[in-house]
């Protein structure tokens, strides 16, 4: 491969893009508008796999959009990259976030709420769904050992967060899990899994739906519960614990894999920060310890969507201000939830008051702020901005001057790197080529 010059600049590029055309000429379209130097596919199963990359469990991966050499994308994308001095960089969630009609048989492995039903997600704690993962990373790793790296995208939100922001995606205002094998590991860390159900049920009651407001307010009644059920913390940190243990062995698995193939890459696995923990989540923000990430991250990918926060942030500060802090106004709440987030309260307050939040970009300090912070909190970890463009919620408030502020604000703010995101098929060409500009001048290109 030809030696890149210039920092770090990647690009998400979902697998339909290829869909009908060469893989050479997507990547020459592409880098007319910036420099680029890494291609981050997501794949959405259209995937080589060997025989065997069940690992004896009952679930299997499909396997589509081959072509009539049996090639997939990756296979279609390494010698034009290679020829174009590009590295191949594999994106990854945790399989469609749980359920796939693929998978027979998978609610044995779903999570389990406090009322005993079953979750869309799948249980980390469960060893064969676990079993099946490490197998599947190994093995795709394995018939690529051209890649460069992987990157994961683990979107979960520990139970606590499931009950103030809940989201379809992520099973709903259902606190989890409590399957068998959750039970048995909490109970070997000392938590009683009863305490922490009737805990996280008697949470839900409080915050129900047209509940009463508690003659001491909202907030009081809440500590005065997590006080009296200690488990609730406990079990929400235990769940992070675990999911912190799956990714360091997918890293961990990853990393073997590369090897063992005898991979002639510089292999790295990066973990991307949701942008819900930059925007507004603070639960989500306070689990999600950068620290604990870079314990097996060889670099890592912040959300920074500056385009859509408009929209993302008024839908998590009307979640939260409905709830917890339904005592206070809502521009105080926003102040409230603005100092927690090291953010300057001026950001969106206007929005907040004429309640005209959607729609709107945050400003370059914002990012620049968000860079700052994650570059200190993941030293010395390289850090690559994920620069969000044309992501849906953001499209009124991106012109080439706002994209191309946002841009400096990466740089200014330290990152290491570009990763512009989320998928190639969304940014629009001057806005593209409004980040590359800027890039190619900061950049060292």
């Amino acid at each position: 491969m030809a030696k890149s010059k210039g920092c770090f600049v990647g690009i998400q590029l979902d697998g339909h893009v290829l869909d009908g055309r060469d893989a050479a000429e997507v990547i020459d379209e592409i880098q007319a508008l910036t420099p680029l130097n890494a291609i981050m596919l997501f794949h959405g199963d259209r995937m080589r796999r060997s025989a065997d990359h069940s690992a004896g469990t009952p679930f299997r991966h499909p396997i589509q959009g081959l072509d009539d050499d049996g090639r997939d994308l990756l296979d279609r994308l390494q010698a034009p990259a290679q020829k174009r001095g590009v590295q191949l960089i594999l994106g990854i969630g945790e399989d469609r976030w749980g359920y796939h009609p693929a998978y027979h048989g998978y609610t044995s492995i779903a999570m389990v709420d406090c009322f005993g039903r079953t979750n869309r997600q799948s249980c980390v704690n469960h060893p064969v769904w676990r079993a099946f993962q490490l197998a599947s990373i190994e093995d795709i790793v394995r018939e690529h050992p051209f890649l460069f790296g992987v990157m994961f995208m683990h979107e979960r939100v520990g139970p606590l967060s499931a009950v103030f922001y809940p989201g379809e995606w992520q099973g709903g205002r259902n606190p989890w899990c409590f399957c068998e094998h959750c039970d048995r590991k909490g109970r070997d860390r000392g938590i009683d899994p009863e305490r922490a159900k009737a805990g996280y049920k008697a949470l839900l009651r409080l915050f129900d739906d047209g509940a009463a407001r508690p003659s001491d307010g909202w907030f009081i009644s809440f500590w005065r519960l997590i006080s009296r059920y200690s488990e609730i913390l406990a079990w929400d940190q235990f769940q992070w614990d675990s999911l912190q243990d799956f990714r360091a062995a997918m890293a961990g698995a990853a990393r073997v894999a590369a090897t063992a193939a005898g991979s002639k890459t510089t292999f790295s696995v990066g973990f991307h920060f949701q942008h819900a923990t930059l925007l507004g989540q603070m639960f989500w923000r306070a689990m999600d310890d950068p620290q604990r990430v870079i314990e097996y991250a060889d670099w890592v990918k912040p959300s920074v969507y500056p385009g859509c926060c408009g929209t993302r942030y008024s839908n998590s500060l009307n979640a939260i201000h409905k709830t917890l802090l339904a005592d206070f106004p809502k521009d105080e709440a926003h102040g409230f939830i603005s100092r927690l987030f090291l953010r300057d309260p001026a950001i969106g307050a206007d929005r907040v008051r004429s309640g005209e939040n959607k729609h709107s970009a945050f400003p370059p300090a914002w990012v620049r702020g968000e860079v700052e912070r994650l570059v200190k909190s993941c030293a010395p970890k390289p850090l690559y901005a994920g620069l969000g463009i044309g992501i849906p919620g953001g499209e009124k408030a991106e012109t080439p001057r706002q994209v191309a502020a946002w841009t400096e604000a990466c740089f200014d703010g330290g990152a290491h790197g570009i990763l512009l995101s989320r998928h190639y098929s969304e940014m629009k060409p001057p806005l593209l080529r409004a980040a590359g500009a800027v890039i190619r001048r900061r950049g060292g290109f």
